[in-house]
């Protein structure tokens, strides 16, 4: 999964998996929404992050399927891990963004071209603030909207990694 805070990645996932598959960093401050936002705190992103691949590695070992990673993922980087891990153990991997009707609408056809349309991501940016549950200060997901990279497949990454072998 791939998709900025409030775009209803969460939700996808839920409707894909398991609930119990479903692997994220934000499981490191806790379940529900107001232990996560006691607990938060940037110093603790990394080992967030750590103890998500971790755990999506343990899961891969056991064979569990199928699984999902509900990270942000905003950069083609952040992916990386776990593409090399599901090649490691085998598993087909698939990339998904949320399904909602306000990130298929009204974000994901503005992330193409951020100079274009910065007043619509600027708009997106207020409607996925409203709609988080964890929080994310408005500026944050502004700079997620322009840090998001487009038209990133499962195939591309895959053929990077194999490349840098």
């Amino acid at each position: 999964m791939r998709g900025v805070p409030g775009g209803g990645k969460s939700y996808t996932a839920e409707t894909l998996v398991p609930a119990e598959n479903i692997f994220s960093a934000d499981h490191f401050f806790g379940k529900d929404p107001e232990e996560y936002k006691a607990a938060w705190c940037v110093e603790k992103l990394g080992a967030a992050h750590n103890q998500c691949k971790k755990n999506v590695r343990m899961a891969m070992q056991r064979r569990l399927t199928p699984i999902a990673v509900d990270n942000t993922n905003v950069i083609v980087r952040d992916l990386f891990p776990y593409v090399e891990m599901a090649l490691q153990y085998d598993y087909r991997e698939e990339l998904k963004e949320p399904t909602s009707p306000w990130w298929v609408e009204d974000i994901a056809p503005y992330l193409g071209d951020k100079v274009r349309y910065k007043k619509e991501l600027d708009d997106a940016a207020q409607i996925l603030f409203e709609k988080n549950r964890h929080g994310v200060p408005l500026p944050t997901i502004r700079n997620m909207l322009e840090r998001w990279h487009t038209n990133v497949s499962a195939e591309d990454m895959l053929k990077h990694i194999l490349r840098r072998k």
